[in-house]
């Protein structure tokens, strides 16, 4: 997650303006089921 975060963060500050779509649904799918786990517990 941590990858992905700093994939994204890089991307959503201009330094990586090449960012597909495909990349950022990705990290969306990790983000919430890392977050459904954690409501899980």
């Amino acid at each position: 997650m941590a990858e992905r975060r700093g994939t994204l963060r890089s991307a959503w500050s201009g330094k990586n303006r090449e960012v597909e779509t495909e990349e950022l649904r990705v990290a969306l799918r990790t983000y919430r089921e890392a977050t459904e786990r954690l409501l899980r517990m």
